[in-house]
């Protein structure tokens, strides 16, 4: 029979501490990369959020193609305007009243979407440029990851920034057929 050394007898106090130091940091480190991720998550769903209802104001001037001139408005997303428009689904409407239904109901949807997190609500903001043929839907609102510098003055929603150094931000353009 062969005798053990007596300096392999096991493991010893210090290379357990070693082992479990050494697993605490990678549990760690997975826990801030699990947090990571959830903010991550939160921008994307944001910013799905947000290109989604660039796509719809887009469609909706589509559909109102002749009228693109009725559409320029900033500032949305503070509060839904306090005069209903008559209802386009139910009756038949000028272009005008067309207009001004797309316009009241897109700004009701702002409400609840990107930036209207725990920490920001109120925050979306939105508005419709038109030049010519070219049309440009941009949204900002207050994201809660790492902050981002405000936007450039030119971008439409300038001036309604729902906070300094937390902005995000998506600018959609298209050109419209016809004049």
């Amino acid at each position: 029979m062969r005798q053990s050394d007596p300096g392999q007898r096991g493991f010893g106090l210090v290379e357990v501490m070693l082992a479990v130091l050494v697993g605490s940091l990678g549990m760690l480190g997975l826990a801030a990369s699990q947090v990571l991720a959830s903010r991550m998550l939160d921008e994307a769903r944001q910013r799905s959020q947000a290109t989604l209802l660039a796509v719809d104001m887009h469609a909706r001037l589509r559909a109102n193609a002749g009228h693109r001139g009725l559409y320029p408005v900033h500032g949305l997303g503070a509060e839904p305007a306090p005069v209903q428009p008559p209802d386009c689904r139910q009756v038949s409407c000028s272009p005008a009243d067309l207009a001004r239904f797309d316009l009241d109901q897109w700004a009701r949807q702002l409400t609840g979407r990107p930036g209207q997190g725990p920490d920001a609500a109120g925050t979306l903001r939105a508005c419709v440029d038109v030049s010519g043929r070219l049309v440009t839907v941009a949204l900002a609102w207050r994201g809660r990851g790492v902050a981002l510098p405000d936007p450039p003055p030119h971008d439409c929603p300038a001036g309604e920034s729902p906070g300094p150094g937390r902005q995000r931000g998506l600018r959609l353009s298209s050109w419209g057929r016809g004049s």
